[in-house]
């Protein structure tokens, strides 16, 4: 569970990186911050996931002397707290706009048009964690509304030059994660508390 939790975002790091930092590429602004609505909803899954996942796990490594397995876990636990940095950067309404768009080009939808309350998972400035918002319909659009109001790139390309900056801690993590051999080093390094 320790290998699929670090290879997930590593591969998910490799599939986008690319074509937002390859300038090669020229890859126009306007498709990057598309592809980010989509990194932005992953950052998020991914914290989520160390929430539900990492203290458990840390109890088991330890408790089976897994010191390889720990040390993976240690540096997946350092790539969330980078991310949530980041995150801590992005009010909440900033959020619920660019995981609305990100639901509407992925899924080609309105999300949660026909219920009462629109649920999203959102990173808590205030708490460091994630949570789920109840907003009720007409709260739901205000903000939307509020956040598109000029253009969809003029909301989402400054969030994302900010959050993705190279000076930042997460910059770095991403040059770790997305290194060619990253996946087959992390496995090797598991297994070897298997043997």
């Amino acid at each position: 569970m320790v290998i699929t939790l670090i290879t997930d975002h590593s591969v998910f790091i490799k599939n986008w990186l690319e074509l937002i930092f390859n300038d090669k590429l020229k890859i126009p602004p306007e498709i990057k911050n598309r592809i980010f609505a989509i990194w932005f909803c992953g950052a998020i899954d991914t914290v989520s996931q160390e929430e539900q996942n990492y203290l458990k796990l840390l109890g088991e490594c330890k408790a089976r002397g897994f010191e390889n397995t720990l040390s993976l876990l240690y540096q997946f636990g350092n790539l969330v707290e980078s991310i949530k940095i980041q995150l801590r950067e992005v009010d909440e309404k900033s959020q619920l706009g660019i995981i609305q768009f990100r639901n509407t080009i992925v899924h080609g939808r309105l999300h949660s048009v026909h219920n009462d309350k629109i649920k999203f998972r959102i990173f808590d400035i205030e708490n460091n964690r994630t949570k789920k918002t109840s907003l009720s319909q007409a709260e739901f659009w205000e903000i939307i509304g509020d956040q598109w109001k000029n253009s969809i790139d003029e909301f989402l390309g400054p969030i994302r030059v900010k959050f993705l900056r190279p000076e930042s801690h997460y910059h770095n993590n991403l040059k770790t994660f997305s290194k060619k051999n990253f996946v087959s080093l992390v496995t090797t390094i598991g297994y070897k508390d298997l043997k």
